[in-house]
């Protein structure tokens, strides 16, 4: 069998990680399939696997345009699969207009889908995420199968959705050689002489919560906590510009918070394992790949109780409500007074993650694959 992959919407980490995840550790002699194609941005960042079963395309449209991947997607796949007679394609992501069957479509977005991260945008933005919204459900209504990556995820698209066709969960993996978290040094500490690194990775955004966070530590400051604050991701905007402000304000009030733009993977993870602790404020979330890779360093984690993420997590780390910043400020106080309780829900955490295995994703996502060609084709002879 021929497999066709169309990745040209995949921007985001969790999205380039996820296909990188489920292709490096396919054995393809495990499966029917002969051959895969895959189409992919320029700027896409994660290695992936070189093999003779292997080919890789990277059509010019693809340039971080919404409309031109659209129009790539309505008037050249098509034609595109028929030349190379795929017997099933499988969508990295739901933004997808391609009328091609069958089709197995995996739902990475979760944005367009929830209440409070539609009612933050406005204008240009509000517009992109309905069109967004709706282009993934319809993807999702044609879809022979459906991939999502958390039952949170799916429960709440499938409101929406409705499709009585088959769906299933199958999770992001985690775990490589990444550096560790020391608990020892964490356990050395002494909140009233030792500062404390805190450490959030994502793009600036409302539904991301990082205006809370900062004020968050402010709250701390004034309290004689000994914090220091690195937020990963940046951003532009007018949401940008309110946390860049506070930001401002903060320092002036003794704060020590600096903010790094785009960082490679790999010095993520590292600035991870340094971290005493990671705040992961965010509301919104598909699955949670970057909390899982913190889960898995064992770093101590605070999270919003929101979204996806308390089936992820677990009791591997402390809660908080990302809209109070005296929560977020709570959650940190206990986080700095209790460090053998800190020390014992890291390890629940990482414990968690080592369930999520990349191996196990992608046995589950070609067998599933499989399953679609073979039904699909029982159908067809009906």
């Amino acid at each position: 069998m021929r497999l066709a992959i169309d990745a040209s919407r995949c921007r985001s980490g969790g999205a380039e990680r996820h296909l990188a995840g489920i292709l490096n550790n396919l054995i393809i002699d495990e499966t029917s399939f002969t051959s895969i194609l895959v189409w992919i941005p320029k700027s896409f960042s994660e290695q992936l696997p070189t093999a003779e079963w292997l080919e890789i395309r990277h059509p010019d449209l693809l340039t971080n345009n919404l409309v031109g991947e659209l129009l790539w997607q309505a008037f050249s796949l098509n034609g595109l699969l028929k030349r190379f007679e795929a017997d099933i394609l499988l969508t990295a992501d739901a933004s997808s207009v391609c009328l091609f069957a069958p089709t197995v479509v995996i739902s990475q977005d979760l944005s367009s889908f929830e209440p409070e991260v539609l009612g933050s945008a406005t204008g240009i933005a509000f517009l992109r995420l309905q069109i967004i919204k709706w282009i993934q459900v319809l993807a999702l209504r044609r879809a022979e199968t459906c991939i999502y990556q958390s039952s949170y995820a799916q429960t709440v698209i499938n409101r929406v959705v409705r499709s009585p066709k088959e769906s299933a969960v199958i999770a992001h993996g985690v775990g490589s050689p990444e550096p560790r978290w020391d608990s020892d040094k964490f356990l050395r500490k002494k909140p009233d002489i030792d500062k404390y690194k805190c450490l959030y990775v994502s793009p600036f955004a409302h539904y991301k919560k990082q205006l809370e966070l900062v004020k968050a530590i402010r709250k701390c400051q004034k309290e004689g906590v000994y914090l220091s604050l690195e937020l990963i991701g940046g951003g532009v905007g007018d949401y940008a510009d309110l946390v860049l402000e506070e930001i401002a304000v903060a320092r002036q009030e003794g704060c020590d918070i600096t903010i790094k733009g785009f960082m490679e993977h790999q010095q993520v993870l590292k600035t991870m394992s340094d971290a005493d602790i990671f705040i992961f404020p965010s509301v919104c979330e598909t699955f949670g790949i970057t909390l899982a890779e913190a889960m898995y360093i064992g770093v101590p984690i605070i999270c919003a109780d929101a979204s996806s993420l308390p089936d992820l997590l677990e009791d591997g780390g402390l809660y908080c409500d990302s809209h109070s910043p005296s929560s977020i400020a709570e959650a940190i106080r206990a986080i700095v007074n209790n460090p053998i309780d800190t020390a014992n829900r890291a390890i629940l955490a990482r414990k968690i993650a080592q369930r999520l295995s990349w191996r196990k994703a992608s046995i589950e996502t070609f067998e599933l694959i499989e399953r679609s060609v073979k039904y699909e084709q029982k159908a067809r002879i009906k």
